[in-house]
């Protein structure tokens, strides 16, 4: 909420998820406080049929988390050719630094709102993002590259005992 009221009012915020408890009641509160309740559209929990379009209605798929062991929902959003913008705090952001894909910043709404302020301003850039993202995933992500991986790491395993 704070990085979006340092933001262009074109600049919209889609919530996806069900936030619930005091988190919830805690982001409201904020976009009341901000005066961003205009903005921000709380979609609630997208279903795997509303997925697709979800993600072609949005520009850039903003995860600036605390802590996101992986980040499927960057990883899903990169294999339809969204780009991302995660925190550095975020396991898909070495994914990132490697191939592209997005951007990867402290979690801080000041970093946050520069980042996206940027790629506001470059739109050339963020569909340059978005088709690394869709390759990045394709390529290192797959199913055939993931389970080769882990089969490896198994072998490797059994074979030092």
């Amino acid at each position: 909420m704070e990085a979006l009221a340092r933001l262009p009012r074109h600049v919209r915020l889609a919530v996806a998820g069900d936030p619930v408890g005091e988190p919830a009641r805690a982001a409201r509160r904020l976009a009341d406080e901000h005066g961003l309740a205009e903005r921000i559209d709380w979609l609630g929990f997208v279903t795997p049929e509303r997925r697709t379009s979800f993600l072609d209605s949005i520009d850039l798929l903003a995860m600036p988390s605390t802590f996101e062991s992986f980040g499927m929902a960057a990883a899903e959003a990169m294999r339809s050719g969204v780009p991302v913008l995660v925190s550095d705090r975020t396991g898909v952001a070495e994914l990132i630094g490697r191939r592209g894909g997005g951007v990867v910043v402290a979690a801080h709404p000041d970093r946050v709102a520069a980042a996206i302020r940027e790629l506001d301003h470059d739109r050339p850039r963020l569909s340059r993002l978005g088709a690394e993202a869709q390759a990045a995933v394709c390529e290192e992500l797959s199913y055939d590259r993931v389970g080769g991986a882990l089969r490896d790491a198994y072998e490797r395993s059994a074979g030092a005992r």
